[in-house]
């Protein structure tokens, strides 16, 4: 699960530590962005899976060079998580928030292997992301007061992937760039579905 710009796991870790969104049985593996210059923050430095260089946070503001090399470092863990299950990729999951769900939704529809599904919160999808595995259970959630990635900029990045059988969007009222309980509830209904909870 991928953390946000700016973020940690450390920041997220609560998520599966005092709220029950994954099923207990699930191992959680959170990996740190690198340290890098972001342009919208005046180039300060801070965990970040890709630069962002316009204020028009979206599809086109985006440095996809840091984004194919980061996306080999979760590639990795994917990799590694696909061997302690003995190669069964299926029993394996990825996602993220904000960058984190845009790097899950790359990594997840451009990998060969099939995957258990993908959790996409409050981000969006790269329009250089190929989707490889149109038969994938996936999970989007944004809220429609995100001051940070517009609901309808994200919907919209996501047109491809919503025309695919298993992608369920949930557009969230009165909510901002964060999740809430509606958020958690859609995704315990989600392992539900997959009969995993």
């Amino acid at each position: 699960f991928m953390h946000g710009l700016g973020s940690s796991p450390a920041d997220i870790g609560t998520l599966f530590t005092q709220v029950p969104l994954l099923p207990a049985t699930m191992r959680v593996v959170m990996p740190l962005a690198p340290t890098d210059a972001v342009t919208i923050n005046n180039g300060m430095k801070m965990a970040s899976w890709y630069d962002i260089l316009s204020d028009n946070i979206g599809p086109d503001s985006i440095n996809f060079e840091d984004v194919k090399k980061n996306a080999a470092v979760i590639l990795q863990e994917v990799e590694d998580a696909a061997k302690l299950h003995g190669g069964d990729y299926k029993s394996v999951f990825i996602g993220g928030f904000s960058q984190g769900c845009s790097m899950a939704l790359h990594v997840g529809l451009e990998l060969e292997h099939k995957l258990g599904g993908i959790l996409g919160y409050s981000g969006f999808m790269f329009p250089q992301t190929d989707i490889k595995q149109s038969g994938l259970d996936v999970l989007l959630t944004h809220g429609d007061f995100d001051p940070l990635i517009n609901v309808n900029v994200a919907k919209q990045s996501y047109q491809k992937l919503l025309a695919c059988e298993k992608v369920e969007f949930h557009r969230i009222k009165n909510l901002g760039h964060s999740l809430n309980e509606e958020v958690f509830d859609y995704t315990a209904k989600f392992f539900k579905k997959l009969e995993l909870s």
